[in-house]
């Protein structure tokens, strides 16, 4: 049987809205770690949260500060103040309150998209006990150009970052991070993703010590748009965690 409920995780100053999705046949849950600019709905993660409970995993997915704006449940925060530390921050927040929601017993794993998945990369939680790192970049590059506003990033969607998020990033070697952790990582990449070069998933592979796959899905872009690479890819994922959850 499964379970859905929505909450709230409680920060210092701030609330993160989440959903969890329980199922009886397991202790094993799985944590989703969305994109930059990407929220807990976005339809894969309402798919893959749909499934993996039917494969006995309980999981729990949630929106970082400043998105979830056109959801249910937004998050508090503004967009503009994102930096990879304050990512890492609600994510060791979420982490560090399993047992206000049931699950600080279970063996955990965690999925990050893009953005999402260099937040798990830079905290290298030693809690995960398997990680799937989907259309993740092995570094980010910004040609700021003259056009941009002093002080801050402007993203192709229109949304602003502080300079905050330019001089916090490079403080973070993710390089590094992978090599000193040992969890289990299977990296999942499109090859026609449009947004972080198929060269970053082999970066991301070369640099990891610790049991690891790396599959590469044809034609795939950034997203996973298409219902059959995203099956593809929760299904590799499914087997790399059942394998070490």
């Amino acid at each position: 049987m499964i379970y859905d409920s929505n909450f709230e995780i409680v920060g210092p100053n701030y609330k993160l809205g989440a959903s969890k999705h329980f199922s009886t046949d397991n202790d094993s849950s799985i944590i989703f770690s969305h994109g930059l600019e990407g929220d807990k709905d976005g339809s894969k993660w309402m798919e893959w949260s749909n499934f993996l409970p039917t494969k006995g995993f309980n999981v729990l997915r949630f929106n970082y500060r400043g998105c979830g704006k056109s959801t249910e449940q937004p998050s508090d925060g503004d967009f503009f103040d994102t930096t990879l530390s304050s990512r890492v921050f609600d994510y060791e927040l979420v982490l560090n309150s399993l047992s206000d929601f049931g699950l600080d017993n279970f063996q955990l794993g965690a999925i990050g998209s893009s953005f999402g998945g260099m937040v798990i990369a830079a905290s290298a939680n030693p809690k995960l006990k398997a990680i799937a790192l989907v259309a993740t970049p092995f570094s980010l590059d910004f040609d700021l150009g003259e056009d941009v506003p002093s002080g801050t990033l402007e993203l192709e969607s229109g949304e602003f970052l502080s300079g905050e998020f330019l001089k916090d990033i490079v403080l973070y070697d993710i390089g590094e991070k992978l090599q000193q952790y040992n969890i289990p990582t299977i990296i999942i990449h499109g090859s026609k993703d449009e947004v972080v070069p198929v060269a970053h998933a082999y970066k991301l592979y070369d640099s990891i010590n610790a049991p690891r796959e790396l599959h590469i899905i044809e034609g795939a872009d950034h997203s996973l748009t298409n219902s059959s690479h995203r099956d593809e890819a929760i299904q590799l994922i499914t087997q790399w965690m059942l394998k070490y959850l």
